[in-house]
């Protein structure tokens, strides 16, 4: 197994090569860019990364030119670990470019979506609201939406779209590989939605506000989400549900609030911070993969307490990876591994410089590996004070 970490400063670009029976299989780990993200020598931004002036990686050229497919012994599969810019935009990007088909497989994290009341139903009206609110020229306005459109832009992009959480075991990559997290009982969803409705009450519109329209964007998503079968196996979409499901989207979200209703809405900022930030960032995808003598583990945006609460429910501890890509950029996840005595030979932080909040990664990412590798900081900056204890790489992409 070999893996392409690409420089994109402040968000996520991962290949992953396996190889089972002969067969090659390419996993593209989220693909984004934060608009934060600092210029530097090395980092690169999306349209780069899809020009040919970038890191001569094989899959990257494949998602380059993509009439030139692999040998049929080779394929490559996407992943979604959750919809935010940092993470998606790349995949977005790839779909406004017309590209079609270039995945044999895309996994994104398994969404409830029976009505308004489980947790993917409150996200989408939560996210029609932000929308409304901030527009498409903000962040919290572009996550709103990307979060809506993740589904069908992956399924467009692939020849199957799998909903996958908890125990489901990815047939093309080799063995053992297992995904983590979401879980597979929905109690922590429906706490989430519980949450989130209680909060709709207090500080926002009313619950009832915009249930039509949402309700127009669940029947389109829950074609997507669906429970798929017990294995929630993979689906092929045709062009037109997907083009379909996209317009209805963005028909609904581009109507604007009027003064009356954004006075309504009473606290924009925390209703964004409590949707998306943890409830997004909780429900990522978490899987390790490898083989039977190496395997890494690649944690999401999920916060400390869920992060503890995934290694408790796959009974993971005393433990030790070739590589663990740290959570949320080197800011979470480092205190529940060492807790449960959990260690690697590397821990690789997909970081650089961002907006102005931003300190790096947490040092205590020590007490897991003594190899803490950056994959882009601004050379000459001063403000993340831990800066020694850790190897910045200066190239393209950090190779493993």
């Amino acid at each position: 197994m070999r893996t392409h970490f690409f420089n994109v400063g402040h968000g996520e670009a991962i290949i992953i090569e396996t190889c089972s029976n002969r067969n090659h299989r390419w996993i593209l780990r989220d693909f984004g860019r934060s608009r934060f993200a600092k210029h530097t020598y090395y980092s690169m931004s999306i349209p780069r990364l899809l020009s040919r002036n970038c890191c001569c990686c094989y899959p990257l050229h494949f998602l380059m030119h993509p009439h030139c497919p692999p040998a049929q012994s080779q394929s490559i599969d996407a992943v979604l670990s959750h919809a935010h810019e940092d993470h998606f935009n790349g995949f977005k990007a790839l779909y406004d470019q017309g590209r079609r088909d270039l995945f044999e497989n895309a996994y994104i994290p398994m969404f409830c979506m029976k009505d308004l009341n489980t947790l993917g139903g409150v996200l989408i009206k939560y996210s029609i609201f932000l929308y409304r609110y901030y527009g498409p020229s903000t962040l919290i306005g572009t996550n709103a939406k990307n979060w809506l459109l993740a589904a069908p832009v992956l399924a467009g992009l692939s020849k199957k779209l799998w909903c996958v959480n908890a125990e489901h075991h990815v047939a093309g990559w080799g063995h053992p590989n297992k995904i983590l997290w979401p879980p597979l009982q929905d109690d922590i969803s429906q706490r989430l939605s519980e949450r989130l409705n209680q909060y709709l009450e207090k500080n926002s519109l009313p619950e009832d506000y915009l249930n039509d329209e949402s309700q127009n964007i669940r029947k389109q998503l829950d074609e997507f989400y669906s429970m798929q079968g017990k294995e929630n196996e993979g689906r092929k979409y045709e062009n037109d549900q997907i083009v379909q499901a996209i317009s209805i989207i963005e028909n609904v979200i581009n109507i604007e609030l009027d003064k009356n209703q954004k006075e309504r809405l009473s606290n924009p900022i925390g209703l964004n911070n409590f949707a998306f930030k943890p409830t997004i960032d909780n429900h990522s995808l978490i899987f390790e993969i490898g083989g039977k003598k190496e395997q890494d583990l690649y944690l999401s945006d999920a916060d400390d307490k869920t992060v503890v609460e995934m290694l408790h429910n796959n009974s993971i501890s005393d433990k030790k990876y070739r590589i663990i890509k740290s959570g949320h950029h080197g800011n979470r996840g480092a205190r529940a591994l060492y807790n449960e005595n959990i260690t690697a030979d590397e821990v690789i932080n997909c970081c650089g410089p961002a907006h102005s909040k931003w300190n790096g990664p947490d040092i205590s990412y020590q007490s897991v590996s003594g190899n803490l590798t950056c994959t882009d900081w601004k050379d000459g900056s001063n403000k993340w004070q831990n800066k020694s204890q850790f190897t910045i790489n200066q190239s393209c992409c950090v190779r493993r």
